[in-house]
């Protein structure tokens, strides 16, 4: 499936490799570093290990502002020069934004559905993390991908918005942070939706998106 190597806990494992199937069989997407899944409840000491000394420098200067968005996260990806990590907390909060607005956005799973579907999330980034794509097709992506990896769809079709003509979302993972729940909420549903309009009538524009941004 690829030749780059996958580090993670034995019931992660599975997540994992299914995930990479879904992108190499539809998109032909494979990953470009190894992939590392890290248990971590605190954003420093879960990407301490991995860093290099020149990472090391300019994570610490930027440490504020990545600790500020782990605060409202319960998982990323980090991009890295030695492998892309993926942080998962072990225990997230209810007070985590993300959670707050994930339990309004996806259809309700149990506790380690989420968790698996927070990992495809997660995977789904690192392994388009080089196309650079545009925050709406980045995220809506990681959410259609979830779909696939579900089997079913787990976003909620009340999260539909009324018009198929609103405009995507511009915006950075950096202003996310300075949003309200329901703006996040709106962003992340129109991300969604408008992926899910493009792979369900439009695959080949989908395709040739993804292939372009290679």
């Amino acid at each position: 499936m690829s030749e780059y190597k996958t580090t993670a806990q034995d019931n992660y494992i599975q997540v994992v490799g299914k995930t990479l199937k879904i992108l190499k069989d539809t998109w032909q997407i494979t990953p470009r570093q190894d992939i590392r899944v890290h248990l971590a409840d605190e954003w420093w000491s879960g990407i301490f290990p991995h860093l290099t000394s020149i990472e090391y420098v300019w994570r610490r200067i930027y440490r504020s502002r990545d600790e500020a968005i782990w605060e409202k996260s319960a998982a990323c990806h980090v991009p890295l020069s030695r492998c892309a990590l993926i942080l998962l907390r072990s225990r997230p909060a209810p007070r985590i934004s993300e959670v707050s607005v994930g339990s309004r956005l996806f259809q309700p799973a149990s506790k380690e559905e989420q968790e698996h579907w927070r990992l495809c999330h997660e995977i789904t980034h690192a392994c388009t993390s080089h196309l650079h794509l545009p925050f709406w097709l980045n995220e809506g992506l990681a959410m259609l991908v979830t779909d696939l990896y579900a089997e079913r769809q787990t976003i909620q079709v009340s999260t539909r918005p009324v018009s198929r003509d609103e405009p995507t979302p511009s915006i950075d993972v950096v202003q996310l942070q300075n949003l309200s729940e329901d703006e996040w909420l709106a962003i992340y549903a129109q991300s969604y939706w408008r992926t899910r309009q493009l792979f369900d009538e439009h695959p080949q524009l989908l395709q040739q998106a993804l292939c372009h941004s290679q």
